[in-house]
């Protein structure tokens, strides 16, 4: 369901200046070093068989691949572009693993469609599939020579003029419109919330768990911020800001940190049945742990990527290891609401935590059931996999933020927490007692 064009690459050449110069004026303004749906890159390795990228054209018809690729090898041997659609994924996946038990040529006897390179050329493939979208990956072949050594530029667009689609691979296509929704909805929140705070510091109870509360939203608020610029800068260019959204997703994991450190501090009744914090060894480990969970993870997606496998954060294994700790949290956190449940006699304080423990064991489940989603997906929609792991996530944090922000307002908080008097001893317990 493609077909290819060439086009002399002098015919272009003033409107790939004019994209240049876009893109350097972007990195300027955002002072990132970006990567995205328009590629570029030097390959020199030891291999005959190249894997570049993936895409999801959509069921609209009228895809586009602009590429060109350059080479200034005098002996560069017949470079082909070998294309790997999901119809049978199992199929790319034996071509791109099998390199020890097969050469060159029987992996290229796998892909779903050969295009010769012309080099120093622009090329164009258009895909015109109108049943389903497509998950495709792009390799350059150079089979029968012992290495590789080229220069490329790869556009890929998707059909429709609208800036919300264009630029995006199908996959994320609706991310942009989700996070300017949940920026707005962080801004008023925050806002909120900061008058949350004014009461809370002129009555002097502005209690560590209201702090990291604080800190948490103002990180989540950050992440929210951060890709909704990078996606806004990607619709116009399939460029985009790479490296803000990698300090959004940096945030993102310490927010994740911090808030389930706190979900664990009230669960211990702290400020509510007890005025002092124990255990304070078990809760740094437990915050370092997960802290090292999510470094593990953040350093799979930006230093050692591999999107020829895996779909999405989640399906790898940095990713389930990490679903896997934050289920040992839930058990832990589980563990002792049940020890300060039975330590508390005052009913509407019991009543809380049981509120607060089924709110919360429900917000630690959603990302195990997020994942099972996205394993349901992965045979017959798996393009739907990123962008519905990302909506449910984001949508999740911020009901779990706004119930506890409702919790912790300076007019309820009394009812259940310690923090409202002057005279309280939890409203004045230092931060190193954390």
């Amino acid at each position: 369901p493609f077909r290819s064009l060439t086009r002399s690459l002098p015919s272009s050449k003033r409107k790939r200046q004019m994209k240049i110069l876009a893109t350097l004026a972007l990195l300027l303004v955002l002072g990132t070093v970006a990567h995205a749906k328009y590629i570029q890159g030097t390959v020199k390795v030891n291999t005959d068989f190249v894997y570049i990228d993936r895409f999801v054209f959509d069921n609209r018809g009228n895809g586009t691949l602009d590429f060109t690729i350059m080479s200034s090898d005098p002996n560069a041997g017949n470079f082909r572009l070998a294309l790997y659609n999901d119809v049978d994924r199992s199929i790319w996946l034996r071509a791109y693993e099998n390199k020890e038990n097969m050469n060159c040529e029987q992996r290229l006897a796998l892909a779903n469609g050969i295009e010769p390179i012309t080099l120093s050329t622009q090329n164009t493939i258009l895909f015109e599939d109108i049943q389903r979208p497509h998950y495709w990956w792009f390799v350059i072949t150079n089979c029968g020579s012992t290495s590789t050594e080229l220069d490329y530029q790869m556009h890929f667009y998707n059909s429709g003029p609208s800036l919300w689609t264009k630029e995006f691979s199908f996959d994320i296509q609706g991310l942009e419109g989700l996070f300017l929704f949940y920026f707005l909805a962080y801004l008023v929140g925050g806002a909120l919330h900061g008058y949350a705070v004014w009461v809370l510091i002129r009555s002097r109870s502005y209690h560590p768990i209201v702090r990291i509360l604080s800190i948490v939203i103002g990180l989540e608020g950050l992440y929210v911020f951060c890709h909704f610029v990078h996606l806004a800068a990607y619709s116009h260019n399939g460029v985009g800001a790479e490296a803000l959204a990698a300090i959004g997703n940096f945030l993102e994991f310490t927010a994740q940190v911090f808030f389930i450190s706190l979900l664990i501090l009230i669960a211990k009744g702290w400020a509510i049945t007890k005025t002092t914090l124990e255990d304070k060894r078990i809760n740094i480990v437990i915050a370092a742990v997960l802290g090292a969970g999510y470094l593990a993870l953040f350093i799979w997606m930006y230093a050692a990527p591999n999107t020829a496998l895996s779909l999405y954060m989640y399906d790898s294994v940095a990713g389930v290891i990490l679903v896997v700790l934050r289920v040992l949290a839930m058990f832990y956190f589980l563990w002792c609401l049940r020890t300060t449940v039975l330590e508390e006699n005052h009913p509407t304080k019991r009543r809380f935590y049981l509120i607060f423990g089924v709110a919360y064991l429900i917000w630690f489940l959603m990302l195990p059931l997020i994942v099972s989603i996205a394993a349901g997906l992965a045979k017959n929609e798996p393009w739907m996999m990123s962008k519905s792991v990302t909506g449910l996530y984001v949508t999740t944090n911020a009901v779990a933020l706004a119930g506890l922000a409702y919790l912790l307002w300076p007019t309820r908080a009394n009812e259940y927490f310690q923090i409202s008097s002057h005279l309280d001893i939890a409203g004045t317990i230092p931060y190193d007692t954390i």
